[in-house]
């Protein structure tokens, strides 16, 4: 498995074009590395489970490093709008890049919006927001809110709170019923 990992890895880095893996690439590394761990858990001697527990890591710092690279290819592609690759993705990246794709398409039609001087048209509903940090004055105003500091709790209309969370500046607080 780690050998597979490292070729994935190599083939990445050495191409500025997102590579084509395995849809099942994520899984089976997975399950390879519980499989790993089941085994330091219950079977071998010390030596050996230290060995399966290295390995372990290893993989796991092979695997977070592809999905970094391929996710910096396949924003870059969003950004210049090829959405197209979403569909050649193992489905746990195919989700994060349609994530991804919707909060970009939301920040780009907001930035359109302010640079054209109109105001963020309103949603039908409101979103409940927690501010991670202060967005800019100009993207206040666009979202008709007068004054916002990092951690303050608002309820804000759907479109402008989803502008926000896409740029970064707040999270969406879940309300109980």
């Amino acid at each position: 498995m780690l050998r597979r990992l490292v070729k994935t890895w190599i083939r990445e880095v050495s191409s500025s074009k997102l590579q084509e893996v395995p849809k099942d690439l994520y899984d089976s590394a997975m399950s390879y590395i519980n499989s790993l761990r089941l085994r330091a858990l219950h079977e071998g001697n010390d030596v050996q489970r230290e060995v399966w527990e290295k390995e372990a890591e290893l993989i796991e710092s092979m695997l977070k490093a592809i999905k970094d690279l391929r996710m910096e290819k396949v924003a870059k592609s969003l950004i210049k709008r090829e959405n197209s690759i979403i569909n050649a993705l193992p489905p746990e990246e195919a989700v994060l890049a349609a994530k991804l794709r919707e909060s970009f398409e939301l920040a780009f039609e907001g930035f359109l919006e302010a640079e054209r001087g109109e105001e963020i048209e309103d949603e039908e509903g409101k979103v409940a927001l927690l501010v991670t940090r202060r967005p800019p004055d100009e993207l206040l105003k666009k979202v008709k809110v007068d004054n916002l500091e990092q951690e303050d709790v608002m309820f804000i209309n759907k479109r402008a709170g989803k502008l926000l969370i896409s740029l970064g500046f707040a999270e969406e607080v879940k309300v109980r019923r």
